[in-house]
């Protein structure tokens, strides 16, 4: 399995507000890897990783949903990285289970 917790991550992850653009972003940090995201997404805890990126759980405060947000590392880098990126979008859109979240 390529995912692991994050033990005791919450309390080293760095919470930061910033203005981008002259629209409000949230930024925050987690084990090192920076998320820059819509303002009205709130950090909530770290999920895990895996070979390509980071996960972490949001909330979004207009709707009050809770989401997954994937960093991944180097999308765009080159081809062979795009087209992997691009696959795992497909795959995971594809998906309609309970236990899977949906790609919106």
């Amino acid at each position: 399995n390529n995912c692991r917790k994050y033990a005791g991550l919450i309390e080293t992850t760095n919470l930061t507000h910033i203005m981008q653009d002259g629209k409000g972003m949230t930024s925050f940090t987690v084990d090192g890897t920076r998320f820059d995201v819509e303002g009205h997404y709130e950090f909530v805890r770290p999920v895990g990783y895996g070979a390509y990126g980071i996960v972490c759980a949001a909330k979004n405060t207009v709707t009050g949903k809770e989401v997954a947000i994937k960093k991944i590392a180097k999308a765009l880098s080159n081809k062979t990285e795009t087209k992997r990126t691009l696959r795992e979008i497909k795959i995971l859109s594809s998906f309609r289970h309970e236990n899977i979240l949906k790609i919106e």
